[in-house]
């Protein structure tokens, strides 16, 4: 009775997940993505009452991607830009760390530092609160705060189908003085999201399987509607 449940459970997941496809706007789909994420790390963890905690914890024990501690060097040095704070040691460290990208280089994961390579340089809180704001794991859950709470992706990097991986791409905009800006904007790929929520998928119902406790038991249904 109970492995029926689950199957059902997660073969409903399993079954939006492979209708994301249908949908011709990516935009649409990781909305979609972010909301069933959500769902799913209620359920593998309902005694955590913040929601932003329960999203990571998900994605950190539930994904094989090895990347969530990386620090995006181009965020964290847009938010110290954007403190107007006199240059510091973890400032220059980060400008070292970019100036080693070409100009219009697109820009990996792999290439990128950890928190504990970059936190040594933070002197202050207010810098190791930023160090941690720009890791990959708490820039995902920005990402998701926009797409859930604005319907929309921050920044202005363009997707193709082949990405797989987040990546930085080289963009131009115009400032209100009519001049072109450089920037590189981050960019989580429909691909990757895909990947994450297949894996959260695979990964919670096989914790609900070696438990024998029914998902559902992890909601509310009596509310009156």
């Amino acid at each position: 009775m109970i492995d029926s449940a689950i199957a059902t459970f997660f073969g409903y997941f399993r079954q939006e997940a492979d209708a994301l496809d249908t949908f011709e706007r990516k935009q649409y789909r990781k909305i979609l993505i972010c909301v069933f994420l959500d769902t799913l790390a209620k359920a593998m963890f309902p005694k955590i009452d913040g929601n932003r905690e329960r999203f990571t914890k998900h994605l950190r024990e539930c994904t094989s991607w090895e990347h969530w501690s990386r620090i995006a060097t181009f965020q964290l040095h847009y938010r110290l830009q954007a403190t107007g704070n006199a240059p510091s040691e973890l400032s220059e460290q980060i400008d070292s760390l970019i100036r080693r990208h070409p100009q219009y280089s697109v820009i990996r994961v792999t290439s990128e530092p950890t928190i504990d390579d970059i936190l040594p340089y933070a002197r202050t809180n207010e810098e190791r609160r930023l160090v941690e704001q720009s890791t990959y794991l708490s820039l995902f859950y920005l990402l998701r705060n926009y797409l859930v709470h604005e319907g929309r992706e921050p920044g202005g990097a363009y997707e193709f189908e082949e990405d797989t991986d987040p990546v930085y791409m080289t963009f131009t905009r115009t400032d209100d003085d009519s001049r072109d800006i450089e920037s590189k904007e981050l960019l989580f790929p429909y691909k990757f999201m895909k990947m994450l929520l297949l894996e959260c998928i695979d990964h919670s119902q096989s914790y609900f399987s070696d438990l024998n406790v029914d998902p559902r038991t992890r909601f509310s249904m009596t509310s009156v509607w």
